[in-house]
């Protein structure tokens, strides 16, 4: 993988990049998909952009199906991944926790993104109370010293879980049980190079900021030790979010204006404690 701005090439003769299947064998490996090779591309990129000295780990599905999924959570861990990110998930239900134990591994840190369908039932494996949930931001110019403005990303996910307790490290009050998401990053108009696509493409997504938050916090060298409840612990290190919804029903009709939906001050659910501001939070 050709990386620009002067970064040496991530490749496998490196040791900076590598593919198996999810059986951790280098071939065969599955079926080329045009959708899966982007969020591939898109995950790859974004951790090598956020953590250039990161050794990379690709672990592909035999197909998009849970139980294919979960075996390849199973497999980087099996092969020393100590923080493995995962931009894909489905409506929490007793089908998709039953998965569970796949994305709890001690001594991994799991990051996975919220969803891009803004405020909806929670997302699984997101809500998992061991799982980072990363939400989505949008990024605009203005003359502030910090050069941006950050709002809550439209599309964003967030959501109030039906089935997972409340963690002890959350404490927002209008969900008694585990809510999505805890941090977030930009999610939107992110610029990659796809070959599949014939070069640069721009892409959208928690898909996007999961694997950022991944990368920063390897960066950080808290792969393995940093977990959700660390996040709520360095919340003043965020830069905290108070613009924008995620709720695509106009007016706020689905969460009535609450925190569920909209970015406010402190926690809220579509950017959680906020986005990073350098790397003490991680």
């Amino acid at each position: 993988m050709a990386r620009p701005l002067g970064l040496p090439p991530c490749t496998s003769d490196t040791g900076c990049f590598r593919k198996v299947n999810q059986r951790g064998d280098a071939a065969p490996l599955p079926g080329s998909s045009f959708g899966w090779n982007l969020e591939s591309t898109l995950d790859v990129s974004v951790v090598s952009a956020a953590c250039p000295s990161c050794r990379i780990l690709v672990v592909e599905g035999d197909s998009p199906l849970l139980p294919d999924l979960a075996a390849t959570e199973d497999t980087a861990v099996r092969l020393g991944a100590k923080i493995v990110t995962n931009s894909y998930g489905g409506r929490e239900n007793g089908y998709s926790l039953s998965f569970a134990s796949s994305y709890q591994h001690s001594g991994v840190t799991t990051v996975v993104s919220s969803g891009d369908d803004g405020f909806t039932a929670a997302g699984c494996p997101a809500v998992l109370p061991d799982a980072v949930a990363v939400g989505g931001t949008t990024l605009s110019r203005d003359p502030s010293d910090r050069a941006f403005a950050e709002s809550a990303w439209l599309s964003g996910g967030s959501g109030c879980s039906a089935y997972v307790a409340k963690p002890a490290w959350q404490r927002d009050p209008h969900c008694r049980n585990r809510t999505v998401a805890d941090v977030s990053a930009v999610a939107e108009q992110l610029s990659i190079y796809f070959t599949d696509a014939g070069g640069w493409a721009t892409a959208n997504g928690t898909s996007g900021s999961a694997p950022f938050i991944a990368g920063l916090i390897a960066r950080a060298g808290h792969a393995g030790t940093t977990t959700a409840a660390t996040l709520y612990t360095g919340a003043g290190h965020f830069f905290d979010v108070t613009d924008g919804s995620d709720d695509q029903v106009s007016g706020g009709a689905k969460c009535g204006g609450d925190y569920l939906c909209v970015a406010a001050a402190g926690y809220d659910a579509p950017t959680g404690v906020g986005t990073p501001d350098g790397l003490a939070g991680l």
